[in-house]
This record gives C-alpha cells, sequence and structure tokens, in this order.
C-alpha cells in the first residue's frame, strides 16, 4: 500500500515537471520579449537622439552663418557706390554650408518716424482708407512720435489715450513696427495693409520710388493705379536721368521722392547647411554714414525651404 503510494506521488511529479518546465520557458519567453523590446526603444531612442543633436547643430551653424552675413552685408555697405547701397545680391559658399544674401535699401519704405504727415496720408489713402480717414491715421502717428502735447487738427494726446484707458504716446520715435498697435485709432486692418510698405530705419523723409513695392508707388502716384502701374513697367528698362524719374510723378509728390541711399537695408537671408538644412532670415541692417559699423536693427528667423 505504501509503496503505490509512493509511486503515485512521484508519478505525480514526474507529471508535473513538464508543466513547470513550461511555466518557467514561458517566462524565460516573455522576459526575452520584455528585454528585446526594451533594447529596441533603446536603440531608437538613441537613433532620436541623435537626429536631434544633429538638427541643433545645424540651426547653430545655420543661425552663426545668417549673423556672418551681417558682416558681408556691412562690408557692401562701406563701399560708398550708390548702386550697391540700394540693393543687391550675393552668394558665398562655405566647405559645409551655402549662404544666398539679397538686400535692398529701406528708403523703398516709408519712414514713420520721418516722413511729412502729407505722405503718410497718402499712403494710408492708397491702402483704401477714406482722405478724411487717412490724415486721421497720419496725425496720430505724428502726435505718437512728435516730443510735445501739441495736438494735430485729427490727432491725439495724452488726455485722449487716458480717456480711451491706454497708455499715453510714446512722444518719441518708434523703435519698431509694432508699436503701430499702440496707435490710438488706428484699425488693425490698417495696419496690416501697409505694415509691408513702412520702416522705421531709413532715416529719410522721402523714399526711392525705383525700389520701392507698388503700394508706395500707388501712395506716390496719388493713388492712381494706372499711373503707378505705367511707373513699375518702365523702371524695369531704367531710367538715364532723375529728372525722368521725378517726371513721372505728380506735382504734389515729388517733394517726397528721394534718390539717394539711405542708412539702412533690409536683407533676405538664405542658409543650407550640409545641403540638407534650411533656414531663412530676415535683417533690417543700419549703417550710419556708410561705415562697416553696422547696428541689427530687426532679426527674423524662418524654417525653410
Amino acid at each position: 500500500m505504501k509503496g503505490r503510494l509512493q509511486a503515485g506521488r512521484l508519478a505525480a511529479a514526474i507529471g508535473a515537471a513538464p508543466a513547470r518546465r513550461g511555466a518557467v520557458l514561458l517566462m524565460v519567453l516573455i522576459f526575452g520579449a520584455a528585454a528585446s523590446s526594451l533594447a529596441v526603444t533603446a536603440m531608437r531612442s538613441s537613433s532620436a537622439g541623435v537626429r536631434a543633436a544633429t538638427v541643433y547643430l545645424d540651426e547653430v551653424r545655420a543661425e552663426e552663418l545668417g549673423r556672418a552675413a551681417v558682416d558681408l552685408i556691412a562690408a557692401r555697405l562701406a563701399s560708398g557706390e550708390p548702386g550697391v547701397r540700394r540693393a543687391g545680391a550675393f552668394a558665398v559658399p562655405f566647405a559645409d554650408a551655402v549662404v544666398e544674401v539679397s538686400y535692398i535699401g529701406e528708403t523703398a519704405r516709408i519712414d514713420l518716424n520721418a516722413a511729412p504727415p502729407e505722405l503718410l496720408a497718402a499712403l494710408f489713402q492708397a491702402a483704401g482708407a477714406s482722405p478724411t480717414e487717412a490724415r486721421l491715421y497720419a496725425d496720430r502717428i505724428i502726435d505718437w512720435r512728435d516730443p510735445d502735447d501739441a495736438k494735430r487738427p485729427s490727432g491725439a494726446e495724452a488726455e485722449d489715450y487716458a480717456r480711451a484707458g491706454l497708455p499715453p504716446p510714446g512722444n518719441r520715435n518708434l523703435v519698431h513696427l509694432a508699436e503701430l498697435d499702440q496707435v490710438l485709432g488706428l484699425p488693425a486692418a490698417m495696419r496690416e495693409a501697409v505694415v509691408g510698405a513702412v520702416t522705421v530705419a531709413s532715416g529719410k523723409a522721402g523714399v526711392d520710388p525705383t525700389i520701392a513695392g507698388r503700394l508706395v508707388v500707388r501712395a506716390l502716384s496719388g493713388g492712381e493705379e494706372r499711373r503707378a502701374d505705367t511707373f513699375i513697367g518702365r523702371r524695369g528698362a531704367g531710367f538715364e536721368r532723375r529728372e525722368d524719374i521725378v517726371a513721372a510723378f505728380p506735382t504734389s509728390s515729388r517733394a517726397f521722392i528721394d534718390l539717394d541711399p539711405g542708412r539702412a537695408v533690409r536683407a533676405t537671408i538664405r542658409v543650407v547647411v550640409r545641403g540638407r538644412f534650411e533656414r531663412r532670415f530676415e535683417a533690417v541692417v543700419g549703417s550710419e554714414g556708410g561705415g562697416i559699423d553696422v547696428q541689427v536693427v530687426s532679426w527674423q528667423s524662418y524654417p525653410g525651404p
């Protein structure tokens, strides 16, 4: 009897052994799969980390070359040649990158700090404002920038801003186009309409129509679209004399024409690193007196292409 019990236990133990071995094998397989998964994840993370580091280094390199392009622009501006200071383009190859630069003088735009109210009003009217609205917008900008508290006919001074619950006008030059947002009574839609045609960096009361955009040329043309289009068509072939340029505009606008280079240019810089990473920059670069000491008035970065 006792022998039969022991034999039965032995048989049960022998029968259970395969089951335990199967469970152990299953656990080994599970842990193996988990370990493989962790290894794959680690490899992927490592690969992603390498890619992220590469992108970061390329971005740093692109920024470095973009900033270096400012020095190249300064060297161009130092030449003192009016044509070179008015507009230009060049490309510079490096061992691991290429830098392409094109620039145009800020006299292509109307300077909010220097333009007379008549030119500002002409710009707003060319952008779609009524004559009354255009005069109001121009007077508001003049009152914002001038140092006194004397209010222009359609302008606004500190008391008007206080009544509107707004900070007082700057009573100084605008340092950035974003400050147009602070001018009382200037609608956002109108700011957007003219922002590409204005600057705070040319230092000129006038504007150069030979490089200006269509909105500025239309403002100089008294709002006459046909006249503006005719001038833009003619300037592609060039003008032999300054007098021909001035004569293309109404008498009332001729005082606003200035064909001499200003103190700043707006540059578009394209950098391609290792043929795979691209960045674009827009910089307004000022140069007092045409020297090589330049100031970056504004700097913006855009992903490429």
